[in-house]
């Protein structure tokens, strides 16, 4: 008995090295898979033809969580594309992905520190500082890719954008994408296959932005459900499919304060056979007098149709049962690149360019700039 006894005590330490050595192992197993993840987005951005900074990558944090910390890093555009606002590069101060090894499909990745972003503005290259408390986005994976996707920002603030010393600052911002179908190999036109979640607050920027609406929005809220499949494909391509495929945008919940404007809707959006969103929304309307003139003021609506739009919305409002300003309900419809209050024409959307090869142009209605499929504004030279 006291062999073994003694046996038992001998082997605990062995036991325990084992266990240490095996851990260990798995440690550095999962630190040497994120840093391949992070060599692998670097090559695939420089076979795009970006031109790609790769800094210096430190491990730290054994025994606990993962940490690789990236320093000097940066992305630029190799041959920006010509447009009024043109993404040219991006250069974080440092950024840190963390992994914990108890929980391998979950990546925290942070940017403390600042954020430099350069663009050019009709040929002119700019370049915005970002500061924020907050800077992460927590990265879901599963067995069909990404699973998730969470982004926290707090108290950002961004210099530089317009041109000169302004500064705009943002107090909070929660984004969520969730995958609800990852588990069906071919989701139907009208299966749910992911959830997106938005939350906006405190969004200030100077005059010189010239904002329709002026120059604070208040509060942004969305919880909306994509239907159908979403292919793993260029962007382009893997809307096109969705179109093709019957699927749909469901705003289960869409509501916005946005002063003098306070706005709460639901409904259905798609793409219609030019790529360009359609649909059809119910909406309530509060501030809607105060809104018509502010864009007429600001010429995004002319002053004939901010008119029509007065005496319509006039006949359409009422007054809430216990008191209160007028408010409006009424159907809120997107098509053929127009925006509809009601029966009427209010303003005329911008073309997205997809980047699609098959993408074709409606030509009939043009606001005066399209969006490009980087995101870039191209004015209409028109």
């Amino acid at each position: 008995m006291a062999s073994r006894r003694v046996m038992t005590l001998l082997s605990l330490p062995l036991s325990a090295a084992v266990l240490a050595a095996a851990y260990g192992a798995f440690w550095f197993m999962i630190a040497s898979s994120a840093e391949e993840e992070i060599t692998a987005w670097f090559d695939a951005r420089a076979a795009e033809g970006y031109r790609v900074t790769r800094g210096t990558l430190a491990r730290e944090g054994f025994p606990g969580p993962v940490r690789l910390r990236l320093s000097g890093a940066a992305i630029e555009v190799a041959n920006p594309r010509r447009g009024a606002v043109v993404f040219e590069g991006f250069a974080p101060e440092t950024v840190t992905v963390t992994v914990e090894p108890w929980a391998p499909t979950t990546t925290i990745v942070s940017l403390p520190g600042r954020q430099q972003v350069s663009f050019s503005v009709n040929g002119r290259s700019r370049v915005a500082t970002i500061t924020g408390n907050t800077l992460t986005a927590l990265v879901e994976s599963g067995g069909r890719g990404l699973a998730g996707l969470t982004v926290d920002l707090q108290q950002v603030a961004v210099r530089g954008a317009l041109g000169g010393g302004e500064t705009f600052t943002l107090a909070r911002l929660d984004g969520r994408l969730t995958a609800l179908a990852s588990e069906v190999p071919q989701p139907a036109a009208d299966t749910p296959t992911w959830r997106l979640g938005l939350q906006l607050a405190d969004l200030d920027l100077p005059p010189q932005a010239g904002l329709p609406l002026g120059s604070r929005l208040d509060n942004l809220d969305l919880d909306a459900r994509l239907l159908g499949p979403l292919p793993a494909l260029p962007v382009g391509e893997a809307v096109n499919a969705w179109r093709e495929a019957g699927g749909t945008l469901e705003v289960d919940r869409l509501s916005l304060d946005w002063p003098p404007l306070d706005v709460l809707t639901e409904g259905t959006l798609a793409l219609d056979d030019f790529m360009q969103p359609e649909g059809a929304l119910t909406a309530r309307v509060r501030g809607f007098f105060e809104a018509v003139d502010s864009l007429a003021a600001r010429g995004v609506v002319r002053s004939r149709d901010a008119s029509m739009a007065r005496i319509v919305l006039g006949v359409l409002a009422k007054r809430p049962p216990g008191g209160g300003p007028p408010e409006l309900k009424v159907p809120v419809t997107l098509q053929q690149q127009m925006l509809y209050v009601g029966p009427m024409p209010l303003l005329a959307l911008p073309t997205i360019r997809w980047g699609y090869h098959l993408q074709r142009n409606r030509g009939d209605i043009r606001p005066g700039f399209e969006i490009g499929p980087e995101g870039e504004i191209i004015r209409d030279p028109r």
